[in-house]
C-alpha cells in the first residue's frame, strides 16, 4: 500500500513537472503579444493537465479546451458582453469567418487580432494534447527536445531574456526523466524496501542535478556572437513583426523610433535608463516631437541634422520660447545606463549641452539631439532656461499672429480624418473666446471620467481606421499616446497649431547629491529615470510665449509652470496639475502616478507599471476597470453556477476513477484486526467491482459470484477473500491473526492489481475495435 501511495505522488509529480515547463515555454506569449494576462494561461494550463491527470475521457478534455478557449477569447476581446451571452459568441464567429476567407485567398498577413488569438489558443490546444499523448506514451525526451528549442529560439531572436527560463526548464526536464526512470524500475522490481531505494536514487539523482548545474553556470562561456538578432528580424521590415501587429506585445517600456502606427497593449519594465542631477524643478525629458499625422501613427519626416557648434546654433535651430516667457537658468547632469538608447534627453530651453569628447547635432524639424556618429554617450551636461508662462499673455495670443511656417507645419491633418472628430474638436472650444481656455477645454475632455487610463487589453485599429477616432468614439480606453495624440488633433481640427513630443517624466527622487560645476561642489536634487518613465504629451504654440506643455493623459500632472497676472517672481509660479518640485522628499515623489510613462509604442507600457506601483490602494480596483469588468453578482452567480455543473458532470463522468481511488484508500488505512475490519473491507471491494461492471445478481451466492469475477479477471483471489469471508461471518471470530491479517492485504492488492489489467486490456480492445 505504501508502494502505491508512491507510485500516486510520483505521477503527481510527473503532471507537475510537464505543466511547469509548458508554462514556461509559453510564458513569453504574454511578453511579446497582445495576450499579456499570465493568471488565464497558468489556468488554461493547469485546468487541461488536471483533467489529464484524471484521465477523463476524450470527450470530455477536448470539451473543456474548448470551453478555455472560448473564455481566453473573451477575455480579451469582449470583457464588456455578458459571459453567458450569445452575441458576443455570434460576433466571434463571424470574425473568424471573415478572416478565414482572407486566409484562404492568400491574405495571411491581413488577420486581425483576434483571429490571431484564436489560432494562438487553438494551438495550444492541440500542444496540450500532444502533451497528453506523450505523457500516456512516456515520450518525454522528444517533449524536453522540443521545449528547449522553442525557449532557444524565443530567447535568439526576440528581446525577450530567456536565461531564467531555460535554467528552469533544463532542471524540470531532468527531475521529470529521472522521475519517469524511476517509475520504468519500479514498475518491475517487487521489493519490500522499494521506498527506501526509492529515497536514495532521489538523493543521488537531485546531487547529480545540482553539480551539472554548478558546472554549467561557472563554466566559461563564449562571447555573443550575433548580438542582437531581434533588431536584424526588425530591419526585415517583416508586415507580422512590426507596430501594431499581433506581436504589439513586445513594445515594451522604454525609447522607440518608430512611431507610424501606434495602438495594442504595451508590457511592463522599469529597468533604469538615466539619472538626472539637477537644479531647477523637475520636468518632462523631451528627446524628440513630430508633426506629422497620418491616421495610424506619427510619420518621419526627412531627417536633416545641423552641428551644434555653439549657443548660438541652439537659439537659432531650437527656439522653444519667446518673450514673454519667464526663465530661469538651470543646470543638469544626466547619467546613462547600459540599457539606454542613444538618445540626449533635455528639458527647458537648451542654452548649452556637452557630452566629453563627443560633437553633437540637432535634427532641424523634430529638436532631437545626438552624438555626431549616433553613438551613446556616458554623460551629458545641460544648461538649460526654465519656463514660467504668464496666464494673462496665453489668453491674449490670437491666430493672426501665428508665423506661416508654424501654422503649416502644425495644422497638418490627414485627408482621411473622419469629420466627427473634425466637429468633436471644434465644439469642445467653441464659445471660448482665447486659445488657452480652448486648450484647457480640450485637455480637460480627455482627462474627465469620459476615459478610461489602462495599458492592457488595449485594441489596435484597424488598416482602414483611424487611430484617434476609434479612441475618441469606440474603445475610449488607453494610454499616453492615445491621449496626447488626440489632444493634438482635436486642437488642430479646431485650427490651434500643435504638436506631439515624447520623452520621459521627472523620474523618482532619490535625494540631494554633490556635483562638481565650475570647479565648485554644488548640491543637486536626483532623479532616476526608467523605462516605466517614458512617455509622450502635447504642446501648444502660443505667439510671444512659445510652446508650452500641456498634459491630457489622466492621473499625469502637468510639469509646465504658469503664473498669474498678480505674480511678480518667478518663486510664485503655480498650477494646478503642476508636477512636484525637487525639493520634495523621496515619499512624495513615489506617491505621484503621473512620473511614469512611456511615449512611444514601446515606452507607453511604463505608465501603467508607475501607476498602479504608485496607487497601490487602487491597484485591484483599476484591475478589475481595465479589462472592462464590473462587479455583477448576477453575473458572478452564473459563473458560479455553470463551474458548479461542470464540476458536477465531471464528477459523474469521472466516477468510476475517483470513486475507486477513494474506495482503496479506505482499504489500504483499514487495519484488519476484527471480524469488524474485514467485513467493511469486503464490502467495499463489492463496491469496487460493482464500478467496474461486476456486479453480483440477486440470484447468486457469495462463492458463485467470486467463482464469475475470478473467471473475468484470471485470478482467484476473490474467491479465496470470500472463503476467508464466510468463515469469519459463520464461525464469528473475534480477531484476526497476524498471519491472517498479511495473507488478506495481500490478496486484496493482487485482486485490485487484476482488475486494473482487465480494465486495461478492455480500453486497448476498445481502441483497437474503434480504428
Amino acid at each position: 500500500m505504501r508502494t502505491y501511495r508512491w507510485n500516486g505522488l510520483t505521477n503527481a509529480l510527473v503532471y507537475f513537472l510537464v505543466g511547469f515547463i509548458l508554462w514556461t515555454c509559453a510564458e513569453p506569449v504574454t511578453v511579446l503579444t497582445i495576450l499579456n494576462s499570465r493568471s488565464l494561461l497558468i489556468i488554461f494550463i493547469l485546468v487541461m493537465m488536471a483533467i489529464f491527470y484524471l484521465r477523463c475521457p476524450s470527450w470530455l478534455c477536448m470539451t473543456a479546451c474548448g470551453l478555455m478557449i472560448l473564455y481566453g477569447m473573451h477575455y480579451y476581446f469582449f470583457h464588456d458582453e455578458p459571459l453567458l451571452s450569445l452575441d458576443w459568441l455570434i460576433s466571434l464567429g463571424t470574425a473568424i469567418t471573415s478572416n478565414l476567407g482572407s486566409v484562404l485567398q492568400g491574405k495571411l498577413l491581413a488577420s486581425s487580432d483576434l483571429f490571431s488569438a484564436f489560432l494562438f489558443f487553438v494551438l495550444l490546444g492541440l500542444i496540450m494534447f500532444a502533451i497528453r499523448h506523450w505523457l500516456r506514451s512516456g515520450s518525454f525526451v522528444l517533449f524536453v527536445s522540443f521545449a528547449v528549442l522553442s525557449l532557444a529560439l524565443i530567447d535568439t531572436f526576440t528581446y525577450f531574456d530567456g536565461n531564467r527560463s531555460m535554467v528552469a526548464v533544463i532542471v524540470a526536464a531532468l527531475i521529470l526523466l529521472i522521475v519517469h526512470k524511476w517509475q520504468s524500475f519500479s514498475a518491475f522490481i517487487q521489493d519490500k524496501n522499494t521506498i527506501k531505494k526509492s529515497v536514495s536514487w532521489f538523493a543521488a539523482s537531485g546531487a547529480l542535478i545540482f553539480a551539472i548545474l554548478v558546472v554549467a553556470l561557472s563554466a566559461p562561456k563564449l562571447d555573443t556572437q550575433w548580438s542582437l538578432p531581434s533588431s536584424y528580424l526588425s530591419s526585415l521590415n517583416l508586415d507580422f513583426l512590426q507596430n501594431g501587429s499581433f506581436f504589439s506585445g513586445s513594445q515594451r517600456i522604454g525609447y522607440d523610433e518608430d512611431d507610424t502606427r501606434l495602438g495594442g497593449s504595451l508590457g511592463m519594465d522599469s529597468t533604469p535608463v538615466f539619472t538626472v542631477s539637477v537644479s531647477g524643478k523637475p520636468g518632462y525629458w523631451r528627446v524628440v516631437h513630430k508633426d506629422n499625422y497620418t491616421g495610424q501613427g506619427w510619420g518621419d519626416s526627412n531627417r536633416f541634422f545641423l552641428p551644434i557648434a555653439d549657443t548660438q546654433t541652439f537659439s537659432s535651430t531650437l527656439s522653444l520660447y519667446e518673450n514673454q516667457t519667464r526663465t530661469t537658468r538651470q543646470m543638469a547632469i544626466l547619467r546613462f545606463t547600459n540599457a539606454s538608447p542613444a538618445i540626449l534627453p533635455y528639458t527647458g530651453q537648451p542654452e548649452q549641452v556637452s557630452v566629453p569628447d563627443r560633437r553633437l547635432k540637432i535634427e532641424q524639424a523634430t529638436g532631437q539631439v545626438l552624438t555626431e556618429n549616433e553613438r551613446k554617450a556616458s554623460i551629458e551636461r545641460l544648461t538649460y532656461a526654465e519656463p514660467v508662462f504668464q496666464t494673462a499673455r496665453l489668453r491674449q495670443a490670437t491666430s493672426e499672429a501665428d508665423p506661416e511656417i508654424v501654422r503649416e507645419r502644425n495644422l497638418q491633418l490627414p485627408e482621411t480624418l473622419p469629420d466627427r472628430v473634425r466637429e468633436l474638436g471644434q465644439r469642445l472650444t467653441a464659445g471660448k473666446t482665447n486659445r488657452y481656455d480652448q486648450v484647457k477645454a480640450v485637455v480637460d475632455y480627455l482627462r474627465s471620467s469620459r476615459f478610461r487610463y489602462s495599458t492592457d487589453q488595449i485594441p489596435r485599429p484597424a488598416s482602414n481606421q483611424d487611430y484617434v477616432d476609434q479612441f475618441l468614439f469606440e474603445t475610449r480606453v488607453g494610454y499616453c499616446d492615445n491621449f496626447s495624440t488626440s489632444m493634438v488633433v482635436l486642437l488642430r481640427s479646431a485650427g490651434i497649431p500643435a504638436r506631439w513630443v515624447k520623452g520621459f517624466t521627472s523620474g523618482e527622487y532619490q535625494g540631494q547629491v554633490a556635483e562638481k560645476v565650475n570647479g565648485k561642489t554644488v548640491n543637486l536634487n536626483k532623479y532616476q529615470i526608467t523605462n516605466a518613465n517614458a512617455h509622450s504629451w502635447g504642446e501648444v504654440y502660443f505667439p510671444g510665449s512659445g510652446w508650452v506643455t500641456f498634459e491630457p493623459t489622466p492621473s499625469f500632472s502637468d510639469p509646465s509652470q504658469f503664473a498669474s497676472a498678480s505674480s511678480n517672481n518667478d518663486s510664485t509660479a503655480s498650477n494646478p496639475n503642476q508636477s512636484t518640485n525637487n525639493q520634495e522628499s523621496k515619499k512624495t515623489q513615489q506617491n505621484a502616478p503621473t512620473t511614469k510613462e512611456k511615449p512611444v509604442k514601446q515606452t507607453q507600457q511604463a505608465k501603467d507599471q508607475s501607476v498602479k506601483e504608485k496607487q497601490p490602494n487602487q491597484k485591484k480596483m483599476n484591475v478589475h476597470k481595465a479589462a472592462g469588468v464590473h462587479i455583477n453578482w448576477t453575473f458572478i452567480g452564473w459563473t458560479l453556477l455553470v463551474v458548479c455543473l461542470a464540476g458536477a458532470l465531471a464528477s459523474i463522468f469521472t466516477r468510476k476513477k475517483w470513486l475507486t481511488a477513494f474506495y482503496l484508500r479506505r482499504i489500504q488505512h483499514s487495519e484488519l484486526r476484527s471480524w469488524k475490519d474485514f467485513y467493511d473491507v469486503y464490502h467495499v471491494l463489492l463496491r469496487i467491482l460493482n464500478l467496474h461492471g461486476l456486479k453480483r445478481s440477486d440470484t447468486e451466492t457469495l462463492r458463485e459470484f467470486a467463482e464469475r469475477v475470478c473467471s473475468i479477471i484470471s485470478g482467484n483471489e476473490m474467491f479465496v477473500l470470500t472463503k476467508h469471508y464466510e468463515r469469519l461471518i459463520y464461525e464469528y471470530d473475534t480477531n484476526l491473526p497476524p498471519v491472517n491479517q498479511e495473507h488478506i492485504r495481500k490478496l486484496i492488492n493482487e485482486l485490485t492489481s487484476h482488475l486494473n489489467q482487465q480494465n486495461e486490456y478492455v480500453r486497448k480492445m476498445n481502441k483497437r475495435i474503434a480504428e
